[in-house]
């Protein structure tokens, strides 16, 4: 479901005096706890080494309800023809949205899950198309996830390489043996949306190239893995020596395809274009790419072979340039949950669903659902009007009662909720709240829980 039209956004700040980490812990996860805001109390450096160390374990009952979401799916992925296609469709996007937000809830790996929420928008593939959505619950726990604070360069790859990706931009069947003209979507996005950006300095020639480039990436009709089909693949203009942004072929085959997109995401274009977008996302809306601080984020990206954790560490260092953000849907919904209440079972999580599919889908962000490649918008303005605004406090109601079925700390106060002492408009309405369930519905409507 597409976002309601757009009016002006609600300005709101978060109060005076916040205690030290609560600001980095907001920013970079669905929502503070106090392990987060310990852990960033000692500064920016201590939250990011502890959010990237790898030896951080996930909560053991997050990992439990995760593979629980999991299994449910690959029962009815393995059920062969006794599970009618519809069914299968259902299955696969529930899975997805599912463990998207489950893990943005009560994940205990908030730095991942936050920057994989990300790139779940740069490398968007979309549930609403068929046959893609059965690819996208593996495409966000084997790629995504997996990759989201590695290189940038390595993700690319992982992401040209899935079964999600290759379906979903048309890929798989993409043919340039035997005079054929090799199908350009997905040539088309990797330049546009996932790499050197629109003004990067390509034309249609560079598209037409990148697609023979890339013919013969495809599926293996049986495992549906990666294959390269050698019969399929043909370099067309590159033949004769051209070039692609400086890139030249060394022969041909999938080696030329994965080192040119390595050159891709070493480009200076991506990383002014990616650094550009995650400086919207953690810093500011109206960050523009041709801000000091996407150069200086760039810089830091290039000289760091594409690895994302030393730009977010150097974004969260920038904090005097952070300016209010406007919670998107998903991240409203995460952060009712994850302050609400503890880590339920996957039949608390199960009975939930219903309430919290009707919410996404009236606050219009679903996860994966997003129709089209370039993923769902990142400013306040795509999230705001009359409707969405309604929304919002329809959720905070649901959310208020755990969505019919969750379970929720008997402690309702704004305070445990926001992760610090509510504003006095918000603290002069609880006191009169005839019940816990009104309290967390005042709460999670006000306007300090709307933003992050």
């Amino acid at each position: 479901m597409r976002p309601r039209p757009t009016t002006t956004v609600p300005t709101t700040t978060l109060p005076a005096g916040l205690p030290p980490g609560l600001a980095v812990a907001r920013r970079f996860s669905f929502a503070p706890t106090p392990d987060l805001v310990s852990g960033a109390a000692a500064g920016v450096d201590a939250f990011f080494d502890a959010q990237l160390d790898p030896r951080r374990s996930e909560l053991p009952a997050t990992s439990a309800l995760v593979l629980a979401i999991d299994a449910e799916w690959a029962a009815v992925a393995t059920a062969g023809s006794g599970v009618e296609p519809a069914e299968r469709r259902r299955a696969a996007a529930a899975s997805a949205a599912g463990r998207s937000l489950a893990l943005a809830a009560w994940s205990n790996l908030q730095l991942r899950q936050v920057v994989a929420d990300f790139f779940s928008d740069h490398l968007h593939v979309s549930i609403s198309e068929q046959p893609s959505v059965f690819f996208v619950p593996n495409y966000d726990a084997g790629v995504i996830r997996s990759g989201a604070l590695g290189r940038f360069a390595d993700l690319l790859v992982a992401s040209a390489r899935s079964a999600a990706m290759l379906v979903y931009l048309d890929n798989a069947t993409s043919r340039a043996d035997r005079g054929r003209t090799p199908n350009e979507n997905y040539a088309r996005e990797l330049l546009e949306l996932h790499t050197v950006g629109v003004s990067g300095g390509y034309d249609e020639a560079d598209v037409a190239e990148v697609a023979h480039l890339l013919s013969g990436w495809s599926l293996d009709t049986g495992t549906r893995q990666f294959t390269f089909r050698p019969g399929w693949h043909d370099l067309g203009p590159l033949a004769d020596g051209g070039d692609v942004l400086g890139w030249r072929p060394a022969g041909g085959g999938v080696a030329d395809g994965e080192s040119f997109l390595h050159h891709l995401a070493r480009l200076p274009a991506t990383a002014r274009f990616l650094c550009w977008k995650l400086a919207r996302r953690f810093v500011a809306d109206d960050i523009v790419p041709e801000d000091p601080l996407v150069t200086e984020l760039a810089a830091t990206y290039l000289r760091e072979d594409t690895a994302v954790g030393p730009v977010l560490r150097l974004a969260a260092r920038r904090s005097d340039r952070w300016r209010v953000k406007v919670r998107r849907p998903l991240d409203l919904v995460a952060a009712a949950l994850r302050t609400a209440g503890p880590v339920p079972t996957f039949e608390q999580f199960r009975g939930a669903l219903p309430q919290l599919r009707t919410s996404l889908q009236a606050l219009g962000q679903v996860p994966w659902q997003w129709p089209a490649p370039n993923g769902f918008p990142e400013v306040a303005a795509a999230w705001s009007g009359p409707g969405a605004m309604i929304a919002r406090w329809n959720t905070a109601s649901a959310a208020a009662t755990g969505f019919g079925a969750l379970p929720l700390h008997p402690d309702p106060s704004p305070g445990r909720l926001l992760g610090h002492e509510p504003g006095a408009t918000l603290a002069a309405a609880v006191r009169s709240a005839p019940s816990a369930t009104v309290v967390r519905s005042l709460t999670f409507a006000a306007p300090e829980f709307q933003v992050r």
